[in-house]
């Protein structure tokens, strides 16, 4: 057989390898499918991605090198660890049952001539993939790192038959700070899950095409109704707070309408109050914005990430007004706040660009002012 294998012209390797990664994903899909698992993100492929489409709530990419695959689905408070271990061993299996299938076809008086080598090669290639992804592991793809099957399984056969989950945990930490008398739970509502998903989308603070998928997707649950209070606050304060990282030297207009509505339905809540200070800054009317944010108290050891907006917003307030020295003591603060060093791109920048703008003020502060003519 092996020597059938290697005169094969290399689009059948390419297409076969193809086919085989596909199947292991969709066993994995259909198994979540079967539990009652909402299917978020299913990729094809490593390196950049070359085409992107959506259907429903599921993102389909499909990438350039299709030598791996993974599928995400939302998570809920509370799983069955018999239904995750059915999710993780559908893609093997998947690629078993489509092995003995392409064995079968070549062993049979069925198969067409030009389907005998392809057909070994693709039985050939699902048996690897069964292996490959049976040992344990991680691998990353656009920057999110992923266990392989071998590792998520050998995790549940040792869990317990109830897993609470970090998003679950997340979740509850967050619908109490700004609803502390909510007793929602993740998965209570269709929505929660998918707006946690977005939320903490792992590389969205990374790079821009995840930051657009996370933000497309929140607004689509915005336009939803039925979002619990709470969840909606969660909701825009996470859409504000991800617009002022990425697009704070030029914010889209809807900015101020979130971080008003979020402030609207939570006037008490600190981190709603930060967040519309910030948000005025950001767009233009810099006093009124510094009105808020001067009043919010800082905790840069328990709290560095808000401590870190709020004295960047602050600095940019003292430049519109310019007071460069009190816009310099707050940049001096923002960059000693705890792990910075370790943030995201977009957090830092954040930074960079503030600083930017101090420069520019004293630049433009330093130079000769024009003598008019005689």
């Amino acid at each position: 057989y092996a020597g059938r294998v290697l005169p094969l012209p290399n689009n059948e390797v390419l297409h076969a390898r193809l086919f085989s990664v596909v199947i292991h994903e969709l066993g994995h899909a259909f198994c979540g499918w079967l539990v009652g698992k909402q299917l978020m993100w299913f990729c094809i492929g490593v390196g950049p991605v070359g085409l992107q489409t959506r259907a429903a709530n599921t993102t389909f990419e499909f990438r350039l090198v299709p030598l791996i695959g993974a599928v995400e689905h939302c998570k809920v408070a509370v799983e069955n660890k018999y239904q995750n271990l059915l999710v993780a061993v559908g893609g093997p299996a998947a690629s078993l049952i489509a092995m003995w299938a392409a064995l079968a076809v070549e062993v049979s008086n069925l198969t067409p001539a030009f389907l005998v080598g392809p057909m070994f090669l693709f039985a050939f290639l699902q048996g690897f993939v069964v292996i490959f992804n049976f040992l344990p592991g991680n691998t990353a793809i656009g920057g999110l790192n992923l266990e392989s099957d071998g590792t998520q399984i050998l995790k549940l056969l040792k869990g317990p038959r109830k897993i609470t989950t970090e998003a679950g945990v997340f979740f509850q930490n967050e619908i109490h700070r700004y609803d502390p008398l909510s007793e929602e739970r993740l998965g209570d509502t269709a929505a929660s899950p998918r707006v946690v998903y977005f939320c903490r989308l792992q590389n969205k603070w990374h790079n821009y095409t995840a930051f657009r998928q996370a933000t497309d997707g929140l607004l689509r649950e915005l336009a939803r109704s039925g979002l619990s209070p709470g969840l909606e606050m969660f909701l825009l304060d996470s859409l504000a707070t991800d617009e002022l990282l990425y697009h704070n030297a030029n914010p889209k207009n809807e900015l101020g309408g979130w971080s008003r509505r979020a402030l609207e339905l939570g006037p008490n809540i600190q981190s709603l109050q930060a967040t519309r200070g910030a948000s005025l800054v950001a767009l233009g009317q810099s006093a009124q914005g510094k009105e808020i944010l001067q009043r919010q108290v800082l905790d840069a050891v328990a709290k560095p990430f808000d401590a870190f907006v709020t004295l960047n917003f602050l600095a940019r307030a003292e430049i519109a007004s310019n007071d460069l020295e009190a816009a310099q003591d707050l940049v001096n603060a923002a960059k000693a706040v705890p792990g910075l060093e370790n943030a995201a791109p977009a957090v830092r920048s954040l930074l960079e660009n503030t600083e930017s703008r101090l420069a520019l003020a004293r630049a433009a502060d330093a130079a000769p002012s024009a003598t008019p003519p005689r």
